[in-house]
């Protein structure tokens, strides 16, 4: 079981590219992670990007997986799910 790396924070910065997508901003900063605004480049659509930290990429998936399969106007979708260069998020 893996953990994933606790220091997101540091290395991201508005400007980066982070799994394809533009990072603009941070929206918000809890226990678990931060979100993220970004842009997809090619759609020119906003995204957010929650990434985590002092959690396991299991949890993390399988969360993802389950948040994948509802469809409510009163949750958002879930796109995309991975790791990049150590950080854990889902789109």
């Amino acid at each position: 079981l893996t953990s994933i790396d606790g220091a997101v924070r540091s290395r991201l910065q508005p400007g980066d590219e982070f799994c394809g997508l533009r990072l603009f901003s941070v929206l918000g900063q809890g226990a678990f992670g931060d979100a993220w605004l970004a842009s997809h480049p090619i759609l020119k659509v906003p995204v957010i990007i929650k990434t985590f930290r002092g959690s396991r990429v299991e949890d993390v998936f399988q969360e993802a997986q389950l948040a994948a399969r509802i469809q409510s106007p009163y949750v958002v979708n879930v796109l995309d799910a991975g790791v990049e260069n150590g950080i854990s998020f889902v789109v």
